[in-house]
């Protein structure tokens, strides 16, 4: 396994920052230039330093800073440099080979998915990507969905084994909760990134390199099979065939993306593996079916509506949200009507696309597909508040997630989230929203879907995967994140706890 020694941070920390600083000291005018350049190509250059310095020091900033530097370039010299590259956001790599697109760059020392996050290395548009689902060396083939479009999107439908889709540049757009379970602790996997920036977290990545090198040589070709190895937290080390197919427009050769199923040949610890993966599957067929449920009945619930009414109090005066375990977007939708910029989360694409229908395409909005245990890609600091309405108990390790939030918030930043407490009943809270639809005239025809509701809630409690808190608890977790309670509400018919806090 490849690491990421010390030497190797400490020797990228001190190029990203001599990088920093030299930008820093041209633009205060302490430095000048051997040569006479041009003052407007002069600040270019150093505002070209300083993108350098902050993305070798920090990557994940890079595909924010990108779309700014490029405007500052193109305003100053009237020409768009190619701060973006064809492979998606980010300096443009070397140059390629014109017939293979493969680059002779040497691996940078990764971690393989064991250890601390890994330095970002140039995108390049990788021969491993192409490949047909065929039989290979006695293995049975793998039968995947091809990527469909969703709302304009790119979706995987296939659940069973990890599967990803990329664009005809090699840019991942999607891929399915199998992939996420195996591949979620990856900094680098993101949407819209470059497929090199996950693969240089695989154990082999290269052999994969040099086979690129030395089969595709003369072009990319529209199908391929090879082997893939990664050193998982969760499951240990891994071996996949990777089974892939170019998809054409019709009637040309021309691709437009590119569909990847990885089949599953040995897993280290193979009984952790197929355990997780049920329960993923299930939980997906789940969250799938109960997606026009949630939509249904809920908003009709006054108490959930109260719930959703004290998320709200809590980001008052918050202009950048984010919501995790956004669902079909009833929060959301509320969120957004008070001109506040929302980024929201969740991994159930039946969830989301309810939650596009209910919130329509508002520049105010971000839509992202992730897994809330990782929340790979933010910014630290980037969100005034962020809310987890009734998702925070189907994360096994809460303080992880709390932890994690911290960093996402400044100080005095706001946390607002709502769990099951301890004792809770779903005998009440059911009673609760069948009284108060009966109430409202609203239940008459909605008899099977509170029943499929109930069975959903059941399940979840017999999975032992709708975790209870007490306050104490709460506030002793959060106080170990660094964050000091404001609010401890019991809601939702007595069977739920608001908290809200603010990080110190």
């Amino acid at each position: 396994m490849l690491r990421e020694t010390p030497a190797d941070v400490h020797g990228r920390n001190i190029a990203g920052g001599a990088l920093l600083l030299l930008g820093i000291v041209g633009l205060l005018g302490y430095a000048k230039p051997p040569i006479s350049l041009d003052p407007k190509w002069l600040v270019t250059i150093e505002i070209i330093f300083l993108f350098l310095g902050v993305s070798i020091l920090y990557p994940p900033a890079r595909q924010y800073l990108t779309p700014l530097v490029d405007l500052v370039i193109t305003l100053l010299t009237g020409r768009r440099l190619p701060l973006r590259g064809p492979e998606g956001p980010g300096i443009d790599p070397p140059a390629l080979n014109p017939k293979s697109g493969i680059t002779a760059l040497p691996r940078p020392q990764v971690d393989g998915g064991l250890g601390p996050q890994a330095a970002e290395v140039p995108r390049q548009p990788l021969a491993a990507v192409g490949g047909a689902a065929v039989a290979a060396e006695g293995r049975a083939p793998v039968a995947h969905a091809a990527a469909v479009p969703l709302n304009g999107e790119f979706h995987v439908p296939d659940w069973s084994v990890p599967t990803y889709s990329l664009d005809a540049r090699f840019n991942i757009q999607c891929w399915n909760p199998a992939f996420e379970m195996v591949f979620g602790t990856v900094p680098t996997l993101l949407e819209g990134s470059h497929v090199s920036e996950w693969c240089q977290h695989l154990r082999n990545y290269d052999k994969i390199l040099d086979r690129a090198r030395r089969v595709f040589g003369n072009g990319i070709p529209l199908a391929d099979v090879e082997d893939l190895e990664f050193a998982s937290r969760e499951f240990g080390l891994m071996n996949f065939t990777k089974l892939s197919s170019a998809v054409t427009k019709p009637g040309t050769m021309e691709c437009v993306r590119w569909n990847v199923a990885l089949n599953v040949n040995k897993v280290e610890r193979s009984k952790e593996f197929e355990e997780r993966l049920r329960r993923t599957l299930e939980d997906q067929v789940c969250w799938t079916a109960m997606a026009p449920v949630y939509d249904e009945l809920l908003p009709k619930f006054g108490e959930y509506v109260r719930l959703a009414d004290l998320h709200l109090s809590a980001a008052r005066g918050c202009q950048s949200v984010l919501e995790l375990g956004a669902g079909t977007g009833y929060l959301t939708s509320k969120l957004l009507n008070g001109n506040r910029r929302v980024c929201a989360v969740d991994f159930n694409d039946a969830m989301l696309e309810r939650l596009r229908d209910n919130c329509g395409n508002r520049a105010t909005l971000t839509v992202k597909k992730q897994d809330i245990r990782y929340l790979r890609g933010f910014m630290p600091g980037k969100f005034d508040a962020v809310l987890m309405m009734n998702v925070a108990f189907s994360v096994e390790d809460t303080q992880a997630l709390f932890d994690r939030v911290a960093t996402l918030l400044p100080k005095g930043g706001v946390l607002a989230f709502s769990v099951p407490r301890e004792g809770s009943d779903l005998d009440t809270l059911f009673a609760a929203l069948q009284r108060d639809l009966e109430d409202k005239k609203l239940w008459e025809g909605r008899y099977e879907q509170f029943q499929n509701l109930r069975q959903h809630n059941e399940r979840m409690r017999t999975g032992n995967s709708l975790r209870t808190f007490t306050a104490e608890q709460l506030r002793h977790m959060l106080g170990k994140a660094n964050f000091e309670t404001i609010d401890e509400t019991v809601a939702y018919a007595g069977q739920g706890l608001f908290v809200s806090a603010r990080k110190g």
